[in-house]
């Protein structure tokens, strides 16, 4: 190897190590960011928060609610910008969907109403954008009461 060459590596390798000693966070931030989902999600229907009951996993749960118009809104803590997270809210027939990818809440409202008897069904998902992969879903039916 020629001196030149020699002097090359070790002033590239030099400037490596000051570089991760400067900013040692600095290759991780990417990945940090995309292990954060959402946290203290919480599910409402025309206002009303769903208990941790309702929403406990695997359970399908039927949530009894006025008539009319129909709004399905979710909360958590942190934003989802940068979080490598973004959260679907969607109906059964796919006619109202809302995917949100910053913030911290997301509302879907049914465009028809809601009367006594009726059933309708919600999807709330929460989906890692790499790979587009469902990390978390919860199906909540809407039934509509006097």
């Amino acid at each position: 190897m020629s001196t030149d060459r020699k002097s090359t590596v070790v002033l590239l390798t030099l400037a490596a190590g000051l570089l991760v000693a400067v900013a040692p966070g600095l290759g991780t931030a990417a990945t940090g960011a995309t292990s954060a989902p959402p946290a203290n999600f919480k599910i409402a229907v025309n206002g009303k928060t769903l208990t941790n009951a309702q929403l406990a996993a695997g359970a399908e749960t039927y949530f009894p609610t006025k008539v009319g118009r129909t709004q399905v809104a979710v909360r958590w803590n942190n934003d989802l910008r940068g979080s490598g997270y973004y959260v679907v809210v969607k109906d059964a027939a796919k006619r109202t969907t809302r995917r949100c990818t910053t913030g911290t809440t997301c509302v879907a409202v049914w465009g028809k109403s809601l009367r006594v008897s009726d059933e309708m069904g919600w999807t709330v998902q929460i989906v890692r954008k790499q790979g587009n992969k469902v990390v978390s879903e919860k199906y909540v039916c809407v039934v509509g009461k006097a």
